[in-house]
């Protein structure tokens, strides 16, 4: 389990605010103003929080994912918002405009319209 609010708003290491001790290291994303809060934009290429690997991860039974992001244009590219591996969990997002939410070996078990704004 991991929750990240991105109270931050500056620096390389996002807190784990489960206390479960899952921070994140911030790579090629850029902290931005969001209301009375911030938020982490990724434009592309590697951007990424790297969460670790760490054993509360190792989801084996129960599994919620939750995201909040806003897309300011059609992607040009496929990517993962929330990834495990491609072998255990993920979100990605598709240039079909779709989420898929997929659990063990990649199959896409759930879709969903990912609107632009």
């Amino acid at each position: 389990m991991l929750h990240y609010s991105c109270d931050e708003g500056q620096g390389d290491v996002v807190a784990d605010d489960s206390g479960l001790g899952n921070g994140g290291r911030v790579i090629d994303a850029a902290w931005i103003r969001h209301g009375a809060g911030s938020a982490l934009a990724f434009a592309g290429g590697d951007a990424r929080v790297d969460c670790g690997n760490g054993p509360s991860l190792d989801l084996r039974e129960a599994l919620t994912l939750s995201a909040c992001v806003r897309s300011d244009g059609r992607q040009t590219r496929e990517g993962a918002l929330i990834l495990k591996d491609p072998e255990s969990y993920g979100l990605t997002l598709y240039l079909d405009g779709n989420i898929y939410f997929y659990v063990g070996g990649g199959g896409h078990n759930l879709k969903a319209p990912f609107p632009v704004g």
